[in-house]
């Protein structure tokens, strides 16, 4: 197996951001690219019965950001 560097390895990843406003289709979106193979990785927002009982396929440190940006606003 050959080694590869870090620079290697980033040049094969690529970063996908879905933006949208509050019940803009993000969601849908991310789930539709998780289907279609994206990983989004284990740390997603858990879904929640009657409000979005699929998941809200949102990254948690991302959601954690975006909270302390707002409270800053």
């Amino acid at each position: 197996m050959e080694r590869r560097s870090i620079s290697e390895e980033a040049r094969d990843t690529t970063l996908v951001v879905v933006l949208g406003m509050h019940r803009s289709g993000t969601s849908a979106i991310t789930r539709a690219m998780e289907t279609m193979g994206a990983d989004f990785g284990s740390r997603l927002m858990p879904a929640v019965a009657g409000v979005n009982d699929k998941g809200f396929f949102e990254d948690l440190d991302i959601v954690a950001i975006n909270m302390e940006i707002m409270a800053a606003a």
